[in-house]
């Protein structure tokens, strides 16, 4: 059996786009395969920014997936803001949007 992390750490199966999961060199491209071998090296969780882009059938074969593996799904959405706006806090005065 293999020993599983204490925490749930979520490795993504894409974080700037759908086809760019963390493990896909090791894994393959299918987010399937991904989850199989995240879980084979012990992480019990994942994270996929772009799940309601991907197609009800791959939606459900990454559910089933989870379920076989007892794994949990951990970020679904993301602002995918990834520039000089502020998310949280700023000091310049016209930065409110």
């Amino acid at each position: 059996m293999t020993q599983t992390f204490s925490q749930h750490f979520a490795p993504h199966l894409g974080l700037m786009s759908p086809d760019e999961g963390m493990f896909r060199t090791h894994a393959g491209d299918d987010p399937v395969d991904q989850i199989h071998f995240m879980a084979d090296e012990g992480f019990t969780a994942i994270e996929d920014n772009f799940m309601a882009a991907r197609s009800i059938e791959t939606q459900e074969a990454i559910g089933k997936a989870l379920r076989e593996r007892d794994m949990r799904m951990g970020v679904i959405v993301n602002t995918m803001v990834y520039d000089s706006r502020a998310l949280c806090s700023t000091t310049r005065t016209n930065a409110r949007g």
